[in-house]
């Protein structure tokens, strides 16, 4: 039994840097959505805000897509 079984998650990776958020990917699993470039490092770049709020807004977007998915079952 997983610590997370009938849980969704929502994660980021790659949310460092700015000026490249249209390489912003969401990669979606049956119980996951993990959003980011999925490159950039904290260990080689700051995070800044305007690429750390588009991942937060995308993020928020696929919670609602869940939320609306379980809504209609």
């Amino acid at each position: 039994m997983s610590l997370f079984e009938g849980k969704k998650i929502v994660a980021a990776s790659g949310v460092a840097g700015f000026g490249d958020c249209e390489n912003i990917k969401i990669k979606r699993g049956k119980d996951f959505s993990i959003v980011g470039d999925f490159c950039t490092s904290i260990k080689e770049k700051r995070p800044y805000a305007p690429k750390v709020t588009a991942v937060a807004a995308i993020q928020a977007d696929e919670i609602l897509r869940m939320v609306n998915k379980l809504e209609k079952e």
